[in-house]
């Protein structure tokens, strides 16, 4: 009896474990739960990335054209895991792989081709016309010049010999013969470069047209401006003669001709741009990674999004590689749902302009300074330009990247050092007046703040007096510090990491438990203006040893090594230092301007420098990986250009934030119960457990 007691229990627990687990397969099947337990977040999309995708209510197709030997094993993982995590995070996101070395990839391949195509008929058609138009113009133009050439020497011979106006009709006229030939050389470029083919699509390509036409066109332009305006003085000049009338009529053939010659051009600049355009250039290439939807389309490097195959094999690489290919497909998407990315101005008192025409750092110290932070805004798909306010004082004009004036704008202020040597009170001046303009005329502003010697000769701060009409009152004359305890004893820094932020704010929510580094930092107190709201990032929390310090400027002389060791560092003064904290660093305004369509948002960080690349790219190894020291401060950056924008759904914690453990250590609270339950729970355990069996054998 006994043993077919305990075999009927045997069985009826085998049968009670079998269903139990069929039961929670078919649970996990319906409702599928990963938890991601790693201290770094490795296998979860980020908080931006979920931002971002939460704002995609439209199919999302994205498609990987590669061919079976151009990736490797280990990075076609890697990007796979990548991709279903996005299809996880969003139903309305399909990921798509045509393997283009086969003949059932290349049929799938030209498919895509026509389907893209198909989708944008009506504006590949706007584009052919606009080329087209605009390269009839310059041939046009071509032939009518040459024909004012011979009309030039004809006025020209028929002026008498000694007559001082026939030498300068023979340069006219050879001037107007050389641009005839420049302009129908540059018409033939544009329509070879009119177009680009691939598969069996033939796709319109303006900007080509537009770089092979425009400078011909528009240098052309300048000189028959000169030509048609010393026609006419000369027509007028000596009273009225015989070849006055000729003169005059060739004046107006010639502006008629300026005229009608840029009207192409200007058609071309005023075209919106062809998604298509970009995919068919990365299509090119044979392997891509694209992302369609119904309405746009766009895709990111091959080689960015498929790391080589020896760059995956290192510690902590494959981790390394998902954040990277999670950045560049969450921006490309994010693209997709706002085309409208931001222009980015840097406002600077440099003696001469720092990037080029294309909005790239021209020297080699800009490139060591900014290099990063451009790379970034590449990513991101934003425009730089620059406002170089001690070279000039009008602001830059941003047609060329946005012509219809639809892209949010955000100015950035560098300070300049108000130093009486080497004019940087002047520099400081000239910056200060551009703040005060850009704030006065409503624009968003992200502004930092240095130092300032001038109050403490009893005149205030240029770059912190425009911030007064915000409600925000900056104490730059008086940077903090605190004292630290270290082996060698107490020494005075200049220099904080914050790592807490006000998690009730998007902005502080992005940086919060990251770690932001702000190196002679000034407080920024809100003290009220009318309709203006205002709310603090980041603070440095009171403290008997943290004070803002009057007597700063012969600490600062001090190189940054020897500060530790001088024997006389600042200490507090209540008298006439800052003693009362808290003091707030990183402070926000916004305020409703009368006609405005959108509030007027100004960002404030109470240090320089602290987006540049000697403080984000410093780094440490963490778990065998690279990740950055500093994280928050390109987090802060990044996300306050996205509030500045009015882009608040961008505004989270990016890939990149999670390079560093965000998992907070076990506190001495924690850890006495966790203590107490190994020491006491297993024997416990064993204790009911033999109890339970005990019970069950009668």
């Amino acid at each position: 009896m006994r043993r077919a007691r305990y075999g009927v229990l045997t069985l009826a627990l085998l049968a009670a474990s079998t269903v139990a687990c069929v039961g929670a397969i078919a649970l996990g099947d319906r409702h599928r739960v990963r938890i991601d337990l790693t201290s770094m977040r490795d296998h979860s999309l980020s908080e931006r990335t979920r931002a971002i995708l939460a704002g995609l209510d439209t199919p999302c197709e994205i498609v990987v054209v590669v061919g079976a030997a151009a990736v490797g094993p280990r990075s076609r993982q890697i990007v796979g895991d990548l991709l279903d995590a996005f299809e996880r995070a969003n139903d309305n996101i399909a990921a798509t792989w045509i393997d283009s070395s086969t003949q059932g990839g290349l049929e799938a391949f030209h498919d895509l081709t026509r389907r893209l195509a198909g989708s944008r008929a009506e504006t590949v058609a706007t584009h052919e016309l606009a080329i087209g138009g605009a390269i009839d113009a310059a041939q046009r133009a071509g032939a009518d010049l040459a024909a004012l050439a011979q009309r030039a020497d004809g006025h020209r011979d028929a002026l008498p010999v000694d007559d001082a106006r026939r030498e300068q009709m023979g340069v006219i006229g050879a001037a107007l013969r050389i641009r005839a030939e420049e302009v129908g050389v540059h018409a033939a470029q544009a329509q070879e470069r009119a177009a680009v083919r691939i598969g069996e699509i033939r796709v319109p390509d303006a900007p080509a047209a537009r770089r092979a036409l425009a400078p011909a066109l528009r240098s052309t332009a300048e000189d028959l401006a000169t030509i048609a305006n010393w026609l006419t003085q000369a027509a007028r000049a000596d009273g009225r003669d015989e070849a006055t009338d000729g003169f005059l009529a060739l004046a107006r053939a010639v502006g008629e001709i300026r005229d009608a010659s840029l009207v192409g051009v200007d058609t071309l600049d005023r075209l919106p741009p062809l998604d298509l355009l970009g995919v068919v250039r990365l299509l090119e290439r044979d392997n891509a990674v694209l992302m369609l939807t119904p309405d746009n389309a766009t895709g990111v490097h091959f080689a960015s999004l498929f790391p080589a195959t020896e760059a995956v094999e290192g510690a902590g690489a494959q981790a390394e590689a998902l954040f990277a290919g999670e950045e560049l497909i969450a921006t490309a998407i994010g693209a997709l749902i706002d085309p409208h990315s931001p222009i980015v101005v840097l406002v600077h008192g440099a003696d001469e302009p720092q990037l080029d025409e294309f909005g790239a750092p021209r020297s080699p110290d800009a490139q060591q300074m900014l290099g990063s932070l451009f790379e970034r805004m590449r990513l991101r798909r934003h425009d730089v330009r620059e406002w170089a306010a001690n070279v000039t004082s009008d602001r830059p004009t941003l047609r060329d990247i946005d012509p219809d004036g639809r892209r949010p704008v955000v100015w950035v202020v560098m300070p300049a050092g108000a130093a009486v040597q080497d004019g940087g009170a002047a520099r400081a001046r000239r910056v200060a007046a551009a703040l005060r303009s850009l704030i006065e005329g409503g624009e968003s502003v992200l502004v930092s703040l240095e130092p300032s010697t001038l109050p403490r000769v009893g005149e205030p701060d240029p770059m912190a007096a425009p911030l007064l009409a915000l409600g925000l009152e900056a104490d730059s004359g008086r940077p903090l510090m605190q004292r630290i305890n270290t082996e060698r004893g107490v020494i005075v820094w200049p220099e904080f990491r914050l790592v807490r932020a006000n998690a009730a704010h998007p902005l502080g929510a992005a940086i919060d438990s990251v770690g932001l580094f702000l190196a002679w930092p000034v407080a920024v107190r809100t003290v009220g203006a009318e309709g203006v709201e205002t709310f603090v990032v980041s603070q440095i929390d009171a403290s008997d040893q943290v004070w803002g310090e009057s007597q700063w400027l012969d600490f600062r002389a001090v190189p940054r090594a020897q500060r530790a060791g001088v024997r006389n560092p600042p200490r507090p003064d209540a008298g006439r230092d800052s003693t009362e904290g808290p003091w707030p660093v990183v402070v926000g305004a916004e305020r409703f301007l009368e006609g405005a369509a959108a509030a007027q948002r100004v960002l404030v960080v109470g240090s320089h420098g602290w987006f540049m690349d000697q403080i984000t790219r410093e780094s440490q190894v963490v778990d065998g990986r690279e990740a950055p020291l500093h994280p928050a401060n390109a987090e802060l950056f990044d996300a306050g250009v996205a509030w500045l924008a009015g882009q608040d759904a961008l505004i989270a914690p990016s890939p990149r934030a999670r390079r560093i453990a965000r998992i907070q250590g076990v506190t001495d609270e924690q850890l006495v119960p966790l203590r107490w339950a190994l020491v006491l729970g297993l024997p416990v355990c064993v204790l009911l457990l033999g109890a339970t069996i005990r019970l069950l054998r009668g």
